[in-house]
């Protein structure tokens, strides 16, 4: 697993102080690591160069990366939704169980790329990394 971004990677990205190591900076790296993983997902098809680890050697496309993966962090804090699952569905009810799927404007069942933030696809197609490729 790649790591594109630290703590401190994020601090830069949001304004807001990394906090200190401990608990908090363990749990923020976590969540980095979680976006990074979904950032490689999306750009698995982009052509660049990487090392041993799967970080791009090329500076513009491991900032790239690196901003990609601290927008994923700030969408997840600011939509709750770290899963994507709240796209899934347009509504629920509880106590007679209803479901009602959501759908995209061109109609399809799943959201495709629902768990990617709209920062992040921006900063990704603007470096050159993400296109037309489907990914799941």
């Amino acid at each position: 697993m790649p790591r594109y971004a630290a703590p401190a990677d994020l601090a830069a990205y949001t304004g807001i102080d990394a906090p200190a190591a401990g608990a908090e900076f363990d749990r923020q790296q976590a969540q980095l690591d979680r976006a990074a993983d979904l950032i490689a997902r999306v750009t698995r098809t982009a052509r660049m160069p990487i090392d041993s680890v799967g970080v791009p050697t090329v500076a513009l496309a491991r900032t790239a990366v690196t901003r990609a993966t601290c927008a994923q962090v700030t969408y997840w804090g600011e939509s709750l939704d770290e899963t994507g699952a709240g796209a899934l569905y347009d509504s629920v009810k509880m106590a007679g169980v209803e479901l009602t799927r959501a759908r995209t404007s061109s109609g399809s069942r799943h959201p495709a790329g629902s768990r990617l933030a709209p920062a992040s696809l921006d900063i990704l197609t603007a470096a050159g990394l993400f296109g037309t490729a489907v990914y799941h």
